[in-house]
């Protein structure tokens, strides 16, 4: 792993490895990105905005997964997205 995903002793994979899938992504996304030392994996402002948009993404995914889940007992559940918001258009990378 890069030295953007460490703090430390620590690595984000000692967190990341404990969480779903998507959460996991959005954490390693958001730490590789949001470092206020400045070891982040760009430099540039733009790849780190699509960094952001990734985890944004996959937490926007693991919210609708967590509906599926109560959905069954709970009707109530319900979230609204801005239908508008297109977000960062980034590359598979």
């Amino acid at each position: 792993m890069g030295d953007y995903y460490k703090f430390g002793d620590t690595q984000v994979w000692d967190i990341s490895r404990h969480l779903t899938g998507n959460a996991a992504q959005a954490v390693q996304y958001i730490a590789r990105s949001c470092r206020l030392d400045g070891l982040n994996k760009h430099a540039d402002l733009e790849k780190r905005i699509e960094d952001l948009d990734k985890a944004r993404d996959m937490l926007l995914d693991e919210i609708w997964r967590l509906i599926g889940e109560e959905a069954v007992s709970d009707d109530k559940v319900s979230l609204h997205v801005d239908d508008e918001y297109e977000g960062v258009i980034h590359d598979e990378a």
